[in-house]
C-alpha cells in the first residue's frame, strides 16, 4: 500500500476520533450551553478531505467569534487564528464568480457590534483594529476571519467554521448531503419515419466526453469512510412521524407484483399510528390519558404484521414525535389535525369528530 494512501486511512480516523470528541463536547459537557438537539452530516470536500456540518447578540458573541483575540492576552489564539480561521487569498478556482467576485462575501464589512438575522447568519462583530496583521504577502484585518469558537479552536487546532443558524434553511443546507445521488441513465428520444409513418422511439444515448465529465468522483478519503462503515450522519433525538389521515384515506404500499384482493386485505389489516393509536385506546386505559402527540413518550410503534403501540420498557426522551404537516386548503384532514393536537383518549374517527357529545 502507497504512503499516501496510508496518510488518507490515519487521516479518516483522526477526523472520526475528533468528531468524536467534538460531539462529547456539545452533549456532554454543554459547551455550547444547553441544547435542545442536534443533527450532523459529513461531506467530503473536492480535495477529499472529510468534514462535518453542526446546525440575541450577546448570547451570539459569547460564543462565536470573528475576530482577531489580543496577541498579547491570547498568543496561542492569536496565532491558531492566523492559521485556521483566515479566509483567501481568493482566485477564481477557490471562490471568486464571473463577475470577479468572493463568492463567501468576503472581505466581510467591519462593525462593532453583532445584528441578529432572523433570515440568515448573524452579521458578526469586526471591529476595525489598529495594526493590520501581516502573513506573507497578505495585509489581513478582522474582515477576513471565519466565525470560530474559541475553546474549539484551541483544543482541536483545527478549521471549525461555527455560525449561528437561525431558520430553516440551514438544514436543508445539511441534509442535502444524505440525498446527493450518482447512479444516472441517460437516454435519447428521437422520431424515425419509415413506410410513411413516424415512429418515436427511446434509445440509450452515449456521448463518451459528456460521460466523463458527469461521472461521480469518489476520493480516498470517501471511499475509505464508506469502507469503514463510519456513519454518514447523525441525530441526537429519534424522530417519530405521526400519520394524520381521513378514515380509508392512508397510504397503503405493495410490491409490483401484488394482487389487488392481496393490497387490500393488507390496508385493512394493518394499522397506521393512527388508527393503532384509536386501537391502543380501546385496551390499554393508561393510554387514555395522554394526546396522539404524546403517546410516543410512553409508547413504542412494533413493525409487526399488524403493527401496534406497545408500552415502553425503560424511559427514553430523546425523541421528538411530528405530525405530518397538512395545508389549510385541505379543509378536513387539516381540522382533524388541530383535533389531534388537544384531545385524548381517542377510539375512533367519530369519536375524535365528538365534542360534548355533538358530531
Amino acid at each position: 500500500m502507497k504512503t499516501d494512501n496510508l496518510i488518507k486511512i490515519t487521516d479518516n480516523r483522526v477526523f472520526k476520533s475528533k468528531l468524536k470528541e467534538l460531539i462529547e463536547d456539545i452533549d456532554k459537557r454543554h459547551i455550547m450551553g444547553v441544547y435542545v438537539a442536534y443533527v450532523y452530516v459529513i461531506e467530503f470536500q473536492k480535495r477529499g478531505l472529510p468534514h462535518a456540518h453542526m446546525l440575541d447578540p450577546a448570547a451570539i458573541d459569547r460564543l462565536i467569534s470573528a475576530e482577531f483575540p489580543d496577541p498579547i492576552a491570547h498568543a496561542n489564539l492569536h496565532e491558531l487564528v492566523k492559521v485556521h480561521m483566515l479566509h483567501g487569498p481568493c482566485t477564481s478556482a477557490r471562490c471568486l464568480d464571473e463577475e470577479g467576485y468572493c463568492s463567501k462575501q468576503f472581505p466581510k464589512s467591519l462593525r462593532e457590534d453583532t445584528l441578529y438575522n432572523p433570515s440568515g447568519y448573524p452579521l458578526y462583530k469586526r471591529r476595525p483594529i489598529e495594526t493590520p496583521i501581516h502573513i506573507g504577502r497578505r495585509t489581513v484585518d478582522n474582515s477576513w476571519v471565519v466565525p470560530y469558537n474559541a475553546y474549539l479552536l484551541e483544543k482541536y487546532e483545527a478549521h471549525i467554521n461555527v455560525e449561528a443558524c437561525s431558520s430553516m434553511k440551514s438544514v436543508k443546507y445539511l441534509l442535502k448531503y444524505i440525498y446527493k445521488g450518482f447512479d444516472r441513465a441517460q437516454i435519447v428520444v428521437r422520431t424515425v419515419e419509415e413506410d410513411g409513418q413516424t415512429t418515436t422511439i427511446q434509445e440509450p444515448m452515449y456521448n463518451e466526453i459528456q460521460m466523463f465529465l458527469d461521472v461521480r468522483y469518489v476520493s480516498a478519503p470517501e471511499a475509505m469512510w464508506r469502507i469503514y462503515t463510519f456513519e454518514m450522519h447523525d441525530m441526537s433525538h429519534a424522530i417519530i412521524k405521526l400519520f394524520v389521515h381521513l378514515p380509508n384515506m392512508q397510504q397503503v404500499y405493495f410490491n409490483t407484483n401484488s394482487t389487488i384482493p392481496d393490497v387490500v386485505e393488507r390496508a385493512a389489516t394493518q394499522h397506521t399510528t393512527l388508527t393503532g393509536w384509536f386501537a391502543l385506546n380501546t385496551q390499554d386505559e393508561e393510554a387514555r390519558q395522554y394526546t396522539y402527540v404524546q403517546i410516543p413518550y410512553n409508547y413504542v410503534w412494533k413493525i409487526t404484521q399488524t403493527r401496534i403501540w406497545v408500552e415502553r420498557q425503560r424511559h427514553f426522551n430523546r425523541i421528538i414525535p411530528r405530525l405530518y404537516f397538512v395545508h389549510p386548503r385541505e379543509g378536513e384532514r387539516f381540522y382533524l389535525r388541530q383535533r389531534l393536537l388537544h384531545k385524548t383518549g381517542c377510539r375512533s374517527f367519530e369519536d375524535i369528530s365528538t365534542v360534548h357529545g355533538r358530531t
